[in-house]
């Protein structure tokens, strides 16, 4: 089994690469996390507050662009933690939908 470091990209399932510390623009983590967290669109400064406040932060793409993220925080000594882990569902899948095979009910 390879490891990757940082920068690395590495081809996952469906076609999404995952890197770390992969590059993003505000705007579209901005409508990630809209998504995932169901807030309105702001106007956070996303790539000043990470590369301030964080170690790192993984990043998915595929072929439509930013799939998901999550930033590691940490307290500039040993603990490092996950904030903001965001994913877009899956064409045609709604919340509602997406939370029943999370937890193994059916419809």
């Amino acid at each position: 089994m390879s490891s990757t470091g940082p920068g690395d990209t590495e081809p996952a399932r469906d076609d999404v690469a995952v890197e770390w510390r992969g590059v993003f623009t505000d705007d579209e983590l901005d409508a990630l996390h809209a998504e995932a967290f169901e807030s309105p669109l702001s106007d956070h400064p996303w790539n000043r507050l990470v590369e301030r406040h964080s170690l790192g932060r993984v990043t998915a793409r595929d072929a439509l662009g930013l799939v998901g993220f999550v930033d590691v925080a940490w307290d500039g000594r040993a603990h490092a933690f996950l904030l903001d882990t965001a994913g877009r569902r899956p064409e045609g899948q709604d919340r509602s939908s997406a939370s029943r095979h999370s937890s193994g009910t059916s419809a």
